[in-house]
């Protein structure tokens, strides 16, 4: 773009590690029928979305309609594009609409889709700071689109050292927002790419990192394992790179890897995003523990 939310969603860890070959079809939601409302392919697995402001009150109502749908149904109306979202049904015409407009599509349609996740980008809301876009008051400043929870930033809100700048050859970004939910991905991030870890040395070379074990919530303080414990843990290290890692940041609880960094307090808001380089998603480690992995609450 030159976009939290209300529940918690799943995003299986398998999907992270799938790179979309065509990026139109992405944006398109892989569809071949511009006749066809993808409702009647359930929660599809990525689509792009829009939302209508002649139809609905989006400030009041969040609700998400298919790319034909948005030709077809919503021809002339003052249509928002919200780009790609995950595991998300069509809304156009269902309850949501409250009698204003029926899918000319595909009439037979759920009352309300139970499994959809709907952010602050339905209501045409942006970045940590809520703006919509455009921006009346800032103009077209352009955003970039975090890859996990999908809402998009501007550079200067994204946590990063004020000289930093966008790698040209980047891949993708993580916002620092996800990399606060999910520890496994800040301990693959703070080893594999470079300006990431430079942008946490001021946060660790102030003692903030370091000194973060008296910050631990109850129950997740670290603790001395027997030397049977420390065998078995030898073994798992041997296949898993992040508990490799992990073993060498000594601030991070044994359950790193199925928790966020919320127990780092208010320094938990220092962490910056992560730009990562290509192939990151297919170089995460796909151990036996780690295929296990999902990441909960993306908003």
């Amino acid at each position: 773009m030159d976009s939290d939310g209300e529940e918690d969603a799943v995003v299986e860890i398998g999907n992270i590690l799938e790179d979309v070959d065509d990026e139109t079809l992405m944006v398109l939601g892989g569809i071949d029928d511009k006749s066809v409302c993808t409702f009647t392919r359930g929660y599809v697995k990525r689509q792009g979305l829009y939302t209508c402001r002649t139809c609905l009150d989006i400030n009041e109502v969040k609700a998400g309609i298919c790319y034909p749908c948005s030709l077809e149904c919503h021809a002339g109306h003052d249509v928002v594009e919200l780009y790609t979202k995950r595991n998300f049904r069509c809304d156009c015409g269902n309850a949501k609409f409250r009698g204003a407009h029926g899918c000319l599509l595909w009439e037979e349609k759920d009352d309300e889709n139970i499994l959809n996740h709907y952010g602050e980008n339905f209501s045409n809301r942006y970045c940590s700071c809520l703006r919509p876009y455009p921006d009346p008051d800032n103009g077209n400043v352009e955003m970039i689109q975090c890859g996990i929870c999908e809402d998009w930033y501007h550079l200067e809100h994204l946590n990063m050292d004020p000289e930093f700048k966008v790698p040209e050859d980047y891949d993708e970004m993580t916002c620092f927002m996800c990399i606060q939910k999910y520890t496994f991905l800040f301990v693959e991030a703070y080893n594999t790419v470079d300006a990431f870890r430079q942008n946490c040395q001021v946060v660790i070379n102030n003692g903030h990192i370091d000194n973060a074990e008296t910050n631990y919530v109850p129950g997740l303080k670290k603790f001395k394992k027997s030397e049977s414990e420390e065998t078995a843990d030898s073994k798992d290290n041997a296949n898993c790179r992040l508990l490799t890692w992990a073993d060498t940041m000594d601030w991070l609880t044994p359950e790193f890897r199925y928790s966020s960094l919320e127990f780092l307090g208010t320094e938990c808001k220092r962490i910056p995003s992560v730009f990562w380089n290509g192939g990151w998603r297919e170089s995460l480690c796909r151990c036996e523990e780690c295929k296990t992995l999902s990441l909960p609450g993306f908003s």
